[in-house]
């Protein structure tokens, strides 16, 4: 495989991690909120569970990321996180987080757990197909 075609399925597997974080994550979140709704106090569950699945996604998100590369299964979901952690940055400088020094250290949990998904899904064995 020349490096072209290798780097080119590398993006490939960095952009459906993306793909699938942007799409279970609202999902995610939405169950989380009919959740934490359910609770006395729902205000002081939403921040935890917010959280929580914030780094359910970064796990998803390398792991998908890395289920398409056999090898650098690990840089796959680091890459993914990498990108996923900027946007999410970027945004909560738009939108003024008052989360203050609370937010680094999940963005730097959101990479670390990005890249184990990534180690996880690379090491993870594929099912053989039986026709």
């Amino acid at each position: 495989m020349n490096d072209r075609k290798k780097n080119l399925s590398v993006a490939l597997c960095v952009l459906r991690g993306i793909l699938f974080t942007v799409i279970t994550t609202p999902l995610m979140l939405l169950l989380a909120a009919a959740i934490t709704y359910q609770t006395d106090d729902p205000l002081s569950w939403a921040m935890p569970a917010a959280v929580v699945v914030l780094l359910i996604s970064a796990f998803l998100c390398g792991f998908v990321a890395a289920r398409g590369r056999r090898q650098g299964g690990l840089g796959a979901g680091m890459l993914a996180g990498v990108f996923v952690t900027v946007v999410l940055f970027a945004l909560s400088l738009v939108f003024r987080s008052e989360s203050g020094f609370y937010r680094y250290p999940v963005y730097l949990s959101y990479l670390l757990l990005c890249a184990v998904g990534g180690l996880c899904g690379s090491l993870r064995p594929r099912r053989r197909r039986h026709h």
